[in-house]
C-alpha cells in the first residue's frame, strides 16, 4: 500500500509540473519552459506583461519581428532579459531578393536597403532557436491549420517561421489572420509590410507602416521600416525624417547610403542642366545600384536621357517599369507624388505616335501640381500636337494633301523634332510631287529616330521617284535587311537594280523577279545562273530522299520570300556527269554563289541553317 500511495503521489506531481509549465507557455507568447522562467525572472515578467497588454507584440522573447518599444519590471529590463536569453536585439540576414525595376532592366544592385536585410525580417532567428531549445519546439500546427486559430499571438508566431524561411506569401496570410482577429495592433500592420516587401509589392507595404504609425505613432520600428521603402522609392526626404524619429532603431549606415544616393542625384540633376546625358544615365544607375532601386524619378532621369540620345524604346522600357510602382503608390495617403515620370512619359509617348497616351499622362501630372508652370507647358504642347496630328490624318484621308501637310506643320511648331509628323508630312509632300521637301522631312524624322522604317520607305521611294538609284538602292537594302520577308519592299529592291543597271547600260534580260525555283540540267544552264549578278542558291537533290522532298519544299518558300535570289536545282539522277562535275557526293547538298562566285557549301542542312546563310549573304 505504501508503495502505492508514493506511485499515485509521483504521477499527480507530474501532472501539476506539466500543467504548470504548459500554462507559463501561454502566458509569456513564447515557447519558454518553467526551469528557464525562473532562471531568467526579467525576461517572464516582461514576455507576460507583453501577452497581457490585449494582444500587443510578443516582444524580444519570442520568434516576432516587431518588438519596438521595452517593458521595465523590477530590477531587470526587458533588453537585458533578451540578451539573458539569448537574443542580441536585430533581426538577421535572410537574403530576399526583392522585385524591382531595376531587375527588369539589366541593372544590377546591391542590397537595396539594409533594412530589408537586417532589419525588415519578421522574425528573430537566435530568439526562435532559442525558444526551441527551452520549450522544445516552435507553435504547433500547420499555416493552413493556424489560420483556424483564435489566438493573434500564435498566428503571429507562425508567420515570423514562414518569413523566416522565405515563404513571403504564407507569411502574409497568417499576418493578415492576426489582423483580423486584433485590428488594433501596430506590430501586426508592420509585420505585413515586412512580407508585402518580400514579395516587392513597396506601395503596399508603404500603406501598412502608414497604419501601423497611425494605430501608434511612438512605434519605432514601423517608422525605420517606413522610412526604408521611402529610401528604395526615392522619397528622400521622408526617408530622412523617420530615420529621425527612428532614433536608436536608424544605424549610421542608413543615413551613410541615404546621402550616396542624393550625391548620386545632385550629379544627375547637373548633367541634366548641360544635357550631358550619357553621365545622366551613368549617375541614375549608380543610384540604383546604392539601393534606390524603386525610385521612379531616378528612372525618369534615365528614360528621359535615352530619350534625347535617341534610344527610344529602351526608354519606353525603363518608364514603364517604374511607372507601375509610381501608379501604385499614388494610392497611398502622406506619400509626396512626383511629376517627373508622367512628364516624361509624356514626352516618350508623343515621341512614339502615341498621342493620347501622351495627353493623358500630361493631364495627370497637372491634376498632381496644377500651379507647376513647366508641367502646364508640357500639358499644351501634347494638346496642340495631339489635335494637329488628329486633324492632319482626318485631312489626309480626304485627299487634301496641302491642307493635312499645312495642320501637321502647325503641330511641328510646338515639337520641331515628332519623328511621326515629319513623317507624315512627308507622305503629304510626295503626293503633291514635292520630292524634295519629302526627303528633307524623311532625313529630320530620321535624325530623330534613327531606327523609323516608315521614314526610310518614304525617302527610297522620293529618292526613286527623282532617279537617284544609289540613295534609293541603299535604302532598300537597308529595308531589306530589317524587314527580309517584305515581298513589296523585295520588288521594290529588284526595281530599283533594274533602272540603276539600265542607267549603267548593262544587259537586264536575264533579271527577272524571283518567287520560282528553276531547273537546270546542263553545265551551261548552271554557270548561266549561277554567273548573274546578285545571289544565286543551287540544291543538289533526288527524288527517291525523304529529306531532298523536305528541303525541295521549303526551298519553294524560300524563293517567295526572297523574290531578288536566284534559286536553281540540279536532280542528281537525271544529270549525273553534272553532280560529278561539281564534286556532289551527298544529297542534299547546297551551293550559294555572289555576283559569280561562291561563297558558301552546305551538306544536309537543317531549314534554319539554309534560311539563316541564305539570309546573311543576300544582304
Amino acid at each position: 500500500r505504501k508503495k502505492e500511495k508514493a506511485a499515485h503521489g509521483l504521477l499527480l506531481l507530474s501532472s501539476s509540473s506539466s500543467s504548470s509549465s504548459s500554462s507559463s507557455r501561454r502566458e509569456g507568447g513564447g515557447t519558454c519552459d518553467m526551469g528557464s522562467l525562473q532562471n531568467h525572472k526579467g525576461f517572464a515578467t516582461a514576455a507576460a506583461g507583453e501577452a497581457s497588454s490585449s494582444g500587443s507584440e510578443s516582444g524580444r522573447s519570442s520568434a516576432g519581428s516587431d518588438s519596438g518599444r521595452y517593458f521595465s519590471t523590477g530590477s531587470s529590463s526587458s533588453k537585458d532579459a533578451a540578451a539573458a536569453a539569448g537574443v542580441n536585439g536585430r533581426n538577421v540576414h535572410h537574403g530576399a531578393a526583392l522585385p524591382s525595376p531595376a531587375s527588369h532592366l539589366g541593372i544590377s544592385s546591391s542590397s537595396p536597403s539594409k533594412e530589408n536585410n537586417s532589419k525588415d525580417t519578421a522574425s528573430t532567428t537566435s530568439s526562435s532557436s532559442s525558444s526551441s531549445s527551452r520549450g522544445g519546439g516552435s507553435v504547433a500546427g500547420s499555416p493552413t491549420m493556424m489560420l483556424a486559430s483564435v489566438n493573434p499571438e500564435e498566428v503571429k508566431m507562425l508567420g515570423n517561421e514562414q518569413y523566416k524561411r522565405g515563404k513571403f506569401a504564407e507569411a502574409l496570410a497568417l499576418y493578415e489572420r492576426a489582423i483580423v482577429l486584433a485590428p488594433g495592433q501596430a506590430a501586426y500592420h508592420s509585420n505585413r509590410a515586412a512580407a508585402l516587401t518580400g514579395l516587392g509589392r513597396l506601395a503596399e507595404a508603404v500603406c501598412e507602416c502608414q497604419e501601423a504609425i497611425k494605430l501608434d505613432p511612438t512605434y519605432l520600428r514601423a517608422h525605420h521600416r517606413l522610412g526604408s521603402l521611402y529610401f528604395r522609392l526615392g522619397r528622400f526626404d521622408g526617408a530622412r525624417n523617420h530615420f529621425r524619429i527612428a532614433g536608436q532603431q536608424t544605424d549610421l549606415s542608413d543615413m551613410q547610403r541615404l546621402e550616396k544616393v542624393e550625391k548620386h542625384l545632385a550629379k544627375c540633376l547637373a548633367a541634366r542642366k548641360s544635357c550631358d546625358w550619357n553621365s545622366v544615365i551613368r549617375e541614375s544607375d549608380a543610384a540604383v545600384v546604392a539601393g534606390a532601386d524603386c525610385a521612379s524619378k531616378v528612372f525618369a532621369f534615365k528614360a528621359e536621357a535615352l530619350l534625347k540620345l535617341h534610344r527610344h524604346e529602351e526608354a519606353d522600357t525603363v518608364v514603364s517599369a517604374a511607372q507601375k510602382v509610381e501608379t501604385t503608390l499614388r494610392k497611398c495617403r502622406n506619400v509626396p507624388a512626383d511629376t517627373t515620370m508622367l512628364l516624361v512619359q509624356s514626352e516618350i509617348d508623343m515621341a512614339l505616335g502615341r498621342f493620347e497616351a501622351a495627353v493623358i499622362a500630361a493631364e495627370n501630372a497637372a491634376h498632381i501640381d496644377p500651379k507647376n508652370m513647366e508641367v502646364m507647358l508640357k500639358l499644351q504642347k501634347a494638346r496642340a500636337v495631339a489635335s494637329a496630328r488628329t486633324l492632319g490624318n482626318d485631312l489626309y484621308k480626304a485627299g487634301k494633301m496641302l491642307e493635312a501637310s499645312v495642320a501637321y506643320s502647325e503641330g511641328l511648331q510646338y515639337d520641331p523634332i515628332n519623328a511621326i509628323l515629319l513623317c507624315n508630312r512627308a507622305a503629304c509632300r510626295s503626293k503633291l510631287g514635292h520630292f524634295e521637301k519629302a526627303v528633307e522631312d524623311c532625313n529630320a524624322a530620321l535624325e530623330a529616330q534613327p531606327r523609323y522604317m516608315k521614314a526610310l520607305l518614304r525617302r527610297a521611294d522620293s529618292n526613286f521617284k527623282m532617279e537617284r538609284w544609289d540613295k534609293a538602292l541603299k535604302d532598300y537594302e537597308s529595308l531589306r535587311k530589317d524587314m527580309p520577308g517584305n515581298v513589296d519592299i523585295a520588288k521594290a529592291l529588284f526595281e530599283v537594280q533594274i533602272a540603276l543597271k539600265k542607267s549603267r547600260g548593262e544587259e537586264t534580260d536575264d533579271m527577272h523577279f524571283g518567287g520560282v525555283v528553276e531547273d537546270v540540267c546542263t553545265n551551261e544552264q548552271l554557270r548561266h545562273a549561277v554567273s548573274l549578278q546578285g545571289m544565286a542558291v543551287v540544291q543538289f537533290n533526288t527524288i527517291w530522299s525523304e529529306q531532298c522532298r523536305q528541303m525541295a519544299s521549303f526551298v519553294e518558300q524560300l524563293s517567295k520570300l526572297n523574290p531578288t535570289v536566284n534559286f536553281v536545282k540540279v536532280d542528281v539522277e537525271e544529270s549525273p556527269y553534272l553532280a560529278k562535275a561539281e564534286n556532289v557526293k551527298f544529297v542534299p547538298t547546297f551551293k550559294i554563289y555572289k555576283n559569280g562566285f561562291k561563297v558558301k557549301e552546305l551538306l544536309g542542312p537543317s531549314q534554319q541553317a539554309l534560311e539563316i546563310a541564305i539570309g546573311h549573304f543576300s544582304l
